[in-house]
């Protein structure tokens, strides 16, 4: 991804925050849990899908890998920036098997987890 394309996320970001407050509406941003792990990603089978796409396009593994890193970044700096809460899953959901079934999608378990995060986060706020 280019700059311009990290500066339009993060612009997106508080256009969504902005549009929420506007409305009385307490906006959460989250960053988005991942299994992005370059290991796992050339050798596990249910990887094979989300490599083969990647293949077939011009972004290199490492690349993806810094630019999927770089959006999770931006959220949690638009989210201090603007003040409102912030549900990090990136950083609160391990990066195993037991809880992501591949790079981006939660087992069942993973699922429960996820859901007692953001309830804890909700509440506490």
């Amino acid at each position: 991804l280019s700059f311009e394309k990290f500066e339009a996320f993060r612009k997106n970001l508080r256009s969504f925050i902005a549009i929420c407050e506007a409305n009385d509406i307490q906006p959460v941003l989250m960053t988005q849990f991942n299994r992005m792990v370059e290991k796992e990603w050339l050798e596990n089978p249910a990887f094979a899908y989300y490599q083969k796409r990647l293949q077939n396009s011009s972004i290199l593994l490492q690349d993806y890998f810094l630019a999927y890193a770089k959006l999770n970044d931006i959220i949690r700096e638009v989210a201090s920036e603007e003040n409102v809460l912030l549900i990090d899953l990136d950083r609160t959901v391990p990066k195993t098997n037991q809880y992501l079934y591949d790079p981006v999608h939660l087992t069942g378990k993973g699922s429960e987890l996820v859901s007692r995060i953001i309830f804890s986060e909700l509440s506490a706020h």
